[in-house]
């Protein structure tokens, strides 16, 4: 039987190919900070755009109300959708995060009027309309699984979306979101059985939509991935990438203790 790999893999790959290492050998307890609870407001938020932008008529005006409303209403349905999270959350860590996020919602409307001048209604509609959400898929081919935020309709074909809280490039998508858009629109075409080549990021915080063609260069980089992490898996352990996001990171106790260990005999 092939090994699995995850799509979740190839993100925190990624991130520090050594948070692999640690994450299949160690118990690793999720980092339920302001940020993390922030983006699961913003990916529930983003679900629901569409509901908002299928109304007939929609003038400028009409949008903040509308999302806001949309937005009061999953706050109250937060709990249900996410009850292990919250149940390991402070209150003040929910509360903040919810505050912080309802702070956003104009500038969500404002890039959300921006683009459907630039896009038109009906193409924005079908951008942001679900066919899926979170479907599990797997590839026989490749050995990888993953859930696509959405399947949404890109010119009668079913392609990935993705949902990033962090900042948007001033022009396309992140490497690594490119990286991460490959990996699912491989799932996505084979499930489908179509050659779309395309997929979408929504940096949701922003409320910003992109559209990305799937190159060549991104699917070789996926496998090559695919196959770093299943030696991983064996147990090899790869060097770390010692980057800023080394501070808040889960496993440098750890990192830092391996490190010492392996200059005593080097």
């Amino acid at each position: 039987m092939m090994l699995q790999i995850k799509v979740s893999d190839i993100v925190t790959y990624l991130i520090c190919p050594r948070r692999v290492y640690f994450h299949y050998r160690e118990r690793e307890s999720l980092n339920l900070n302001i940020k993390y609870i922030e983006n699961l407001l913003l990916k529930e938020l983003s679900i629901r755009y569409h509901e908002v932008l299928k109304r007939d008529s929609l003038k400028d005006d009409d949008l903040y109300p509308l999302l806001k409303s949309r937005y009061l209403h999953l706050c109250e349905e937060f709990d249900l959708i996410y009850p292990e999270v919250l149940k390991k959350t402070d209150e003040e860590t929910i509360c903040s995060s919810k505050n912080n996020i309802e702070s956003c919602i104009e500038n969500i409307c404002a890039n959300l009027n921006a683009q459907l001048t630039q896009y038109g209604p009906e193409l924005m509609l079908e951008y942001l309309t679900p066919v899926s959400i979170e479907p599990y898929l797997y590839s026989d081919k490749t050995g990888i699984a993953g859930s696509p935020t959405m399947i949404v309709m890109d010119s009668d074909k079913q392609v990935p979306m993705v949902i990033k809280g962090g900042k948007y490039p001033d022009n396309g998508i992140w490497k690594n979101d490119r990286i991460h858009l490959a990996s699912l629109a491989m799932l996505t075409e084979e499930k489908y059985s179509n050659t779309a080549g395309t997929g979408f990021v929504l940096y949701s915080r922003e409320a910003v939509i992109r559209k990305a063609g799937i190159r060549s260069t991104d699917r070789r980089q996926v496998l090559k991935i695919r196959n770093r992490i299943k030696n991983i898996k064996n147990g090899m352990m790869p060097e770390g990438k010692n980057s800023d996001l080394c501070t808040n990171c889960i496993y440098s106790n750890l990192c830092k203790s391996r490190k010492s260990l392996m200059s005593k005999f080097f």
